[in-house]
């Protein structure tokens, strides 16, 4: 069965998200599919999958891209495939809300502890890295590490959640605005398919 097929069927049974967190864990060419799909940045990406961030928060995956002079590190919470995401009045459904909610968390923790955050995610990838395996070592292209204070940091936030056959017009449009009103890119499950 092919990757799209696996993919499709696993998100057509399940109503939960932990089946689909698992799913990117099993296979290094599944990883490659969320990384394609979350990330802007060119190849190779470093992924992890249940980053603790402190002891009150863990984040599903974190990918980091490396180019010339920086890094683009991409945190992921993934949610039921099957959840609404909007309301009929346009506020954010429960699971939607919380995991928004959850990244704010993210979004506080990583400002006022950024070092802290670069420590662990550099020990992170070097230990349990999902597509190039342990022992790597966190360089960006010209050969700077993670840590190089002349080293350009991007953080963004996403959230995979619901599927779009499922959102009205108006909806899809909530979703699209998310990211100008705070900054977390919003996407359905339809997305990863597109990339297997």
């Amino acid at each position: 069965m092919s990757q799209y097929d696996q993919l499709n069927r696993l998100l057509d049974s399940t109503s939960g998200e932990r089946k689909v967190v698992k799913w990117p864990k099993q296979d290094r060419e599944n990883t490659l599919v969320l990384s394609r799909a979350v990330s802007t940045f060119g190849f190779p990406n470093l992924v992890v999958a249940e980053f603790q961030l402190g002891t009150d928060h863990k984040a599903d995956f974190v990918l980091l891209g490396r180019y010339s002079g920086g890094f683009s590190i991409h945190f992921v919470e993934i949610e039921p495939p099957s959840v609404p995401l909007y309301t009929k009045q346009g506020v954010p459904h429960a699971r939607l809300a919380g995991a928004i909610k959850q990244i704010e968390d993210w979004k506080s923790f990583e400002t006022t502890r950024r070092a802290a955050v670069i420590d662990e995610l550099e020990k992170a990838f070097k230990k349990r890295e999902l597509i190039w395996g342990r022992s790597r070592v966190v360089i960006e292209n010209t050969g700077k590490r993670f840590h190089d204070p002349a080293v350009w940091l991007q953080f963004h936030y996403h959230i995979i959640i619901g599927r779009r056959q499922a959102l009205t017009p108006d909806e899809t449009q909530w979703k699209a605005a998310a990211f100008t009103h705070n900054d977390i890119y919003i996407m359905t499950f339809y997305r990863l398919p597109e990339y297997a």
